[in-house]
């Protein structure tokens, strides 16, 4: 029986495989917890969210693979990809309610969950300026959870800037 000896090269290249693997293995990790939170139907939370921020600053889903239609095994090499084939969703959705995390805040964003604010609703508070964003977020209508108050006050402060 022969002996194999790994040079200093080959072990540190084994070394950096392993290190990239795991990485990879963490970031499935991630993606496998999202799409099992998917799974159960719940919405997006604040959580989930951030977990998605998290993969997306990292880029640590590129190198990632899955099979096609064919069956092919395909690797991942762009986040509009990953939304896609990991996700199940557009990326313009997950940018969009990333957006809206990050300008309106946690508590703000759970509470537009919770009343079934719309993408357009939304889309029009941050259009606004941001007193006026802050008069939207502070408001009772948002305390009480009137989801047609909220948009009725949206649509005033939109109109009264349309006007000026």
């Amino acid at each position: 029986m022969t002996e194999t000896h790994i040079t200093p090269e080959q072990e540190k290249a084994l070394v950096e495989g392993k290190d990239i693997l795991a990485s990879k293995q963490d970031a499935l990790l991630q993606l496998g917890q999202i799409q099992a939170f998917n799974f159960v139907g719940k919405l997006v939370t604040v959580t989930e969210l951030k977990i998605v921020q998290q993969i997306k600053e990292s880029k640590s889903y590129k190198g990632l693979t899955y099979r096609d239609e064919n069956g092919k095994v395909v690797t991942v090499t762009t986040w509009e990809e990953c939304c896609k084939h990991f996700l199940s969703t557009d990326v313009q959705n997950i940018d969009n309610r990333l957006r809206n995390l990050q300008q309106f805040g946690e508590e703000f964003f759970e509470q537009a969950q919770q009343m079934k604010l719309g993408y357009r609703d939304l889309r029009s508070l941050r259009q606004l300026p941001e007193e006026d964003q802050a008069l939207v977020i502070e408001s009772e209508a948002v305390e009480a959870g009137d989801k047609d108050a909220v948009k009725q006050l949206i649509d005033d402060l939109k109109a009264k800037h349309k006007k000026e």
